[in-house]
């Protein structure tokens, strides 16, 4: 029944994003923009498409990294474990934003890796992701000082307070599970630093990267000229709206949920019709990124069979 509730919780949500974009949308500007579309702009958007893919094998790297930590030198094929990830993020869009967790479970156990380290990576990789937005929220909220939905409460003293303890009590069990032997993921190990870090460097340029795909976006439907505080702002906003999208529980992908959090906080700097028209976008670039994924990673499984295949 708890689980249920969630869902539904999650559902209602989408639905009033859905309603919230669709209240907000200009005709007369969505009609515009179809005019305006030509071939360079296609190709543009085609583009943008591969560039989003490079952030789905940026994590599916990273992804396989930790499994490879996890099994602590057992053989693994990377390219195969790289295949599997690419290949399931497309599964995000079925009605549940875990999805392509479970479809990752069931194809790595083909590859003879156990649910259990698969399910630790998956929930370090999404660790690290959101470790990596909240870098950069945190810069937008302390630096440039953007208005997000949650500023009152991040700007608060208690929140600084117990942002701090938590910090605090996180480092000293790091300190005491290194110290006392009681490492409780493998990937904790102090040999597998480099690599952590090497994650979680990776993990902001994944954020970078999207901020760059949603300034060239913005710039496409209303011609802003920008600086780095502008891209610094774009940053931090948007992935506030992507680590929103990802914790709303029954929302495939995020589906509505961060297209309306755009609107929300980009229409004061880039106008309201031009930031659903760019959400909108953004959403289909996506959606072709995990295409050219899955695309990718069968690939990917083939060749590697077919060089399993020639070493026999």
């Amino acid at each position: 029944m708890h689980k249920i509730l969630i869902k539904l919780f999650g559902l209602i949500l989408v639905a009033i994003s859905f309603f919230y974009i669709w209240k907000s949308v200009d005709s007369e500007n969505i009609i515009l923009l179809y005019e305006s579309i030509s071939a360079d702009k296609i190709c543009f958007l085609i583009l943008l498409s591969f560039v989003y893919f490079l952030i789905n094998f940026i994590r599916a790297v990273n992804w396989t990294d930790l499994i490879c930590m996890e099994l602590d030198g057992t053989n693994l094929s990377r390219r195969n474990a790289i295949a599997v990830y690419l290949k399931t993020e497309i599964v995000k869009y079925i009605p549940s934003n875990i999805m392509h967790f479970a479809g990752r479970q069931i194809m790595m156990k083909n590859h003879k890796v156990g649910n259990k380290i698969t399910a630790v990576a998956s929930s370090a990789d999404i660790f690290f992701v959101l470790a990596a937005s909240g870098l950069a929220i945190i810069t937008g909220l302390y630096i440039i000082k953007i208005d997000l939905p949650v500023s009152y409460i991040i700007n608060s003293l208690k929140f600084k307070i117990a942002l701090s303890a938590i910090f605090l009590i996180g480092l000293i069990y790091v300190w005491f599970a290194i110290k006392k032997k009681i490492i409780v993921f493998k990937f904790l190990n102090p040999k597998n630093i480099f690599y952590i870090f090497r994650i979680f460097f990776f993990s902001i340029f994944i954020f970078l990267i999207n901020a760059f795909i949603f300034t060239a976006l913005i710039n496409y439907v209303s011609e802003f000229d920008f600086t780095i505080k502008e891209f610094i702002f774009i940053w931090s906003a948007y992935s506030f709206c992507w680590a929103a999208g990802l914790l709303v529980p029954g929302a495939p992908g995020g589906l509505g949920v961060r297209e309306a959090l755009i609107v929300i906080i980009f229409r004061q700097h880039y106008g309201e019709a031009e930031m659903v028209t760019a959400g909108i976008l953004m959403r289909l670039i996506t959606i072709a990124g995990d295409m050219i994924a899955l695309a990718a990673g069968t690939m990917l499984h083939k060749n590697t069979a077919k060089i399993t295949i020639r070493n026999k």
